[in-house]
């Protein structure tokens, strides 16, 4: 591909001022504002046709929930109780995920080491997005992925919200999918307690809510 000007975000957001970050988030959140108004039927891929596209939801996420445990398990990096717990609430998720057959194009693997931002812009500003996997998927998840990792801040959705509304189910849906990506980095990291910290509370929002 074509070089894209700039560096990834972790590299040189916090040499920004105040303001220039604060056009970054903005500029990210109205740009996946934009990407989430495509709608479509099915989920998968952005390369497939509908026909081939899982039709519900939990059918295409779950069995990558199940993997990613039945991985980390494995791997003997992940805290026994933390395994357990993602097994015990396993059987009452997919009435939580259960958000109808329309989907929403997403890049789906946004976060700060996939943005990439030009510094010596003036205004410095985002130039890129890289590393797409690109799927029709639900937006809460997404999004989710851009909170764990800091992209989807408070600032993010006083823009994104002017734009798109939050379902009732959105923090709950948020927090099963981060269970899962925080146990996976459990499993990448085990010396990193950020990730464990997470998983235990997206585990306890998840059982309030049963």
């Amino acid at each position: 591909m074509t070089r894209i000007p700039g560096r990834v975000m972790h590299e040189c957001f916090g040499m920004l001022k105040p303001e220039e970050r604060r056009g970054i988030i903005d500029r990210i959140a109205s740009d996946l504002s934009d990407l989430h108004t495509r709608r479509a039927r099915g989920f998968g891929g952005v390369e497939l046709s509908e026909s081939e596209r899982t039709q519900a939801w939990p059918d295409f996420w779950l069995p990558r929930f199940d993997r990613v445990i039945d991985e980390a398990e494995e791997s003997g990096n992940v805290p026994e109780a933390l395994i357990r717990g993602a097994r015990e609430v396993r059987p009452f998720l997919r009435p939580f995920l259960e958000i109808g057959s329309e989907s929403t194009m997403t890049h789906y693997d946004v976060w700060s080491g996939n943005v990439m931002v030009d510094p010596h812009a003036d205004p410095p500003a985002v130039s890129g997005y890289i590393d797409v996997p690109g799927f029709f998927a639900d937006y809460a998840r997404e999004l989710s992925f851009a909170m764990l990792f800091g992209v989807a801040s408070r600032p993010f959705f006083e823009t994104y919200l002017q734009h798109h509304e939050l379902d009732d189910g959105f923090a709950l849906r948020a927090n099963i999918y981060n269970l899962k990506m925080n146990i996976k980095h459990v499993e990448m990291y085990p010396g990193v307690a950020v990730y464990r910290q997470g998983a235990e509370e997206n585990l306890e929002a998840i059982r309030e809510a049963l």
